[in-house]
This record gives structure tokens, sequence and C-alpha cells, in this order.
């Protein structure tokens, strides 16, 4: 299972959810140190996170651009985006996510 962290200008949030574990959101716009291996930096203010691998799946919800969250596997869909299969089984595009590790085919 690799961790991944994605910065970006956000509200304060802590959120305990036994779907997706801890997530923590950053409530700064300051310089941010290069991610260490495992950790993700964005600047996406938000991400959709999908109930499958491509944009034809519903939107099962939405985080904001600075949590941490966890991926299992790594898929494509048939227009050939990856994605990402995080622990709650829902999916989330890799094209915004740097620096994941190298998460197993799901």
């Amino acid at each position: 299972m690799n961790y991944i962290r994605i910065l970006a200008v956000s509200l304060a949030v802590s959120v305990a959810s036994p779907a997706l574990g801890h997530m923590s959101v950053a409530d700064s716009t300051e310089a941010v140190s290069e991610p260490s291996l495992g950790e993700a930096v964005s600047e996406i203010r938000e991400y959709i996170v999908r109930t499958g691998p491509g944009f034809n799946f519903a939107v099962a919800y939405r985080l904001p651009g600075s949590v941490t969250f966890s991926i299992e596997c790594t898929t494509y869909d048939t227009l050939g985006n990856q994605w990402y299969r995080l622990t709650d089984g829902n999916y989330i595009v890799a094209a915004h996510v740097v620096n994941p590790g190298n998460p197993p085919a799901c």
C-alpha cells in the first residue's frame, strides 16, 4: 500500500474515516519541501473521486486538494488514462499525482 499526500491551498480540516483512514488537510500557501518517496505534491484544489476507473463513472465524493490518502493499486481506463484505486475501492485519476511510489497493478 502506498501513501500519497497532496498539498494545495485549502481550509484546515482533519477527518478520520474508516473508509479512507486519516486525512489531513493543509491550511497554508507556504512553499513545501520536496516530497519523499510515496508523497505527492499537487496544486489541485479538489479531486473528484469516482466509483470506477474512468471519467464515465459516477462521482463517489470529492476530496480537497490537500489530503493524505492511501492507494492500493493502479489501472488504466479504455482511453489509456491511469487511475489509482483507493483503499475504499473508489478511484482517482493519476494525472496530477506526483511521485506516488510504485503501486502494483490492480
